[in-house]
């Protein structure tokens, strides 16, 4: 959800939805975006929001699915220095949220892309069971990696500059500050029930979810996830217990 131009981009996309006679979209975006204040200048928030409306003003048979961050981010993302020397940084205060499993989130989207009639014109908030801080969270790292994990919480302007000294694009990193600032002013902190109600069984605890990604269990990707055998490809993956990532 993170994409430069996205409005553009969605401007060429709608018709062509609507030209290809396409059934169901379900598009995934960030849990909380229009609780962002303009302050935050936020480009990809702004841009979500603007698309996520189009979208659902479009005539289209559509649902949103707003996922929190996910919990294997930081082990995703920041594997180098966890093995390196223990550490991953942020800039939210230390904040907490409600951190949700890939695979809930996965579940929830095939649960949309299955059951149209059911989900269309809905919006649905996809979080984990708690809000946990991300100091929380490296004692659940260092207990599974058996080490001990730290969450470094660094200035606004040292985390750019050290993203940027990592060779991430600028706008990119904007962006990264703009998800942290989201952290840090607690609106993803909220717990909502609508996982449950889209996956059939309690969110998926923290601990759970990142062993699934210190295992080196790989999502599936599944393109054109929302057509037929799309649909039925993602219910079979799912039926075997193997994570799946929608696109």
């Amino acid at each position: 959800t993170l994409v430069k131009e996205m409005v553009q981009d969605f401007e060429k996309f709608v018709p062509a939805l609507k030209a290809a006679n396409v059934p169901h979209v379900v598009k995934m975006t960030v849990a909380g975006l229009n609780e962002v204040p303009a302050s935050f200048n936020f480009e990809a928030a702004n841009d979500n929001k603007t698309v996520d409306a189009q979208l659902l003003g479009s005539g289209l048979s559509v649902t949103i699915v707003a996922a929190t961050f996910f919990a294997t981010n930081a082990l995703r993302f920041q594997s180098y220095t966890i093995n390196d020397h223990g550490a991953f940084y942020g800039s939210c205060g230390d904040v907490a949220t409600a951190f949700v499993a890939p695979q809930d989130a996965a579940e929830a989207l095939a649960a949309c892309a299955m059951h149209p009639a059911q989900h269309k014109g809905k919006t649905y908030t996809i979080t984990g069971p708690v809000a946990l801080k991300e100091s929380d969270t490296a004692k659940l790292v260092s207990q599974h990696l058996g080490k001990p994990v730290n969450y470094v919480d660094i200035p606004e302007d040292n985390f750019v500059q050290a993203n940027l000294g990592a060779g991430a694009p600028k706008w990119a990193v904007d962006q990264m500050l703009g998800l942290e600032k989201m952290k840090r002013a607690g609106i993803t902190a909220v717990v909502s029930s609508d996982t449950e109600k889209l996956i059939g069984r309690p969110a998926m605890p923290f601990l759970d979810a990142i062993k699934q990604q210190l295992l080196g269990v790989k999502p599936v990707l599944i393109l054109g996830s929302t057509g037929e055998i799309g649909c039925v490809l993602t219910k079979f993956m799912l039926s075997r217990k193997i994570p799946v990532r929608l696109g």
